[in-house]
């Protein structure tokens, strides 16, 4: 008791962020830990350094009635002016009508598409975010149709990314010695790698950078640091192996919506 009344606990966040679940986070946490500990105490920030006024205002309006003692933002003397355009659907949700909302929706969307870039925005500056991973897709394909470059961040699997599956496909020729992996590494890499052993008293994390320093990989690179990651969640170096992974990679700088 007298540990937890006299350390130090220092926690930052937004509650309006946890729609991203970045980390998995859980905004439920910030009132909890105000419930359990009487000595912590809050102190919102009324400050927005980054938005221009218009929108900082219109999320203001947005979620003072949506959220309980939300507390108002400011921004910056600098920041004036701004841009914010509400585009509601008038079609009615009744029975047999799902196709009709969606294409007109997806008409909408290349509408509004059309008028950023007629002033002059880029692509690589326009952001559309989904509820659900298939209105994603959905919304890819369509303004792929339209020879608008985009691209989406919940459509690759993270065990497909090249670099990864060379160094899943390495482990298993230095286990297994089968050429059937080797043909595929040599596509890959254009040169023949050695045959190493593995010390699997190491955890997966270890066995994972030990392969990606013997085949040279960039440890920049995005999906490698996820999968570094990934792998410190593996009881041991065959589980990360052979177990499915679900997990998708997260954006890479890419071109395009």
């Amino acid at each position: 008791e007298g540990v937890k009344k006299n350390r130090t606990f220092f926690y930052v966040g937004d509650k309006k962020q946890s729609i991203y679940r970045f980390r998995k986070g859980k905004k439920e946490l910030f009132d909890l830990l105000k419930q359990e500990f009487d000595q912590i105490k809050s102190d919102s920030l009324n400050t927005n350094y980054r938005s221009k006024e218009l929108l900082v205002d219109f999320v203001n309006e947005t979620f003072k009635e949506k959220i309980k003692d939300y507390k108002e933002q400011f921004a910056l003397e600098s920041k004036k002016g701004g841009f914010v355009r509400i585009v509601e659907s008038k079609e009615q949700k009744v029975k047999n009508q799902a196709q009709e909302i969606k294409e007109k929706t997806l008409e909408t969307l290349f509408e509004q598409v059309n008028f950023l870039r007629s002033k002059n925005i880029s692509y690589d500056d326009i952001c559309i975010l989904c509820w659900k991973n298939s209105d994603a897709d959905m919304v890819l394909d369509f303004l792929r149709e339209q020879n608008i470059p985009a691209f989406t961040q919940s459509n690759v699997l993270l065990e497909n990314k090249a670099s990864v599956r060379l160094v899943l496909e390495y482990a298993k020729y230095c286990i297994f010695g089968d050429e059937f992996y080797l043909v595929f590494l040599k596509e890959l890499l254009g040169f023949e790698p050695r045959k190493i052993t593995l010390d699997f008293s190491k955890n997966a994390m270890e066995n994972v950078l030990f392969l990606i320093k013997e085949l040279k990989l960039d440890l920049n690179d995005i999906a490698l640091m996820q999968f570094i990651e990934y792998a410190k969640t593996k009881e041991n170096f065959l589980k990360l192996l052979f177990e499915p992974c679900t997990l998708k990679i997260v954006s890479e700088q890419n071109m395009g919506i």
